[in-house]
């Protein structure tokens, strides 16, 4: 895999991680708890940085639309104002 499907499998995890955190009750099963706890730093950094590498690297690819990193930048997007709007506490 090349840089640009490591960071578009990066964008989609990070997705589902935090689809999986705010829909489903993450602390009724013990092990998926944990599991969202152990990754939960992670993914908040992923969550902001991703969309920062995708820019950078698709700047050095002379912003080329058959690159996957516009994708990469879409989910992200999609994954930050879905936090950010939709998120209810």
């Amino acid at each position: 895999m090349n840089r640009s499907q490591w960071i578009l499998l990066l964008s989609v995890v990070t997705g589902i991680f935090w689809y999986i955190g705010t829909t489903v009750n993450v602390y009724s099963n013990v092990l998926l708890g944990g599991i969202f706890e152990f990754f939960w730093l992670f993914m908040i950094a992923a969550v902001f940085v991703l969309p920062v590498v995708s820019i950078i690297f698709w700047a050095k690819e002379k912003f080329r639309f058959r690159s996957l990193y516009p994708l990469a930048i879409i989910i992200n997007t999609a994954v930050l104002v879905f936090l950010f709007v939709f998120h209810k506490n």
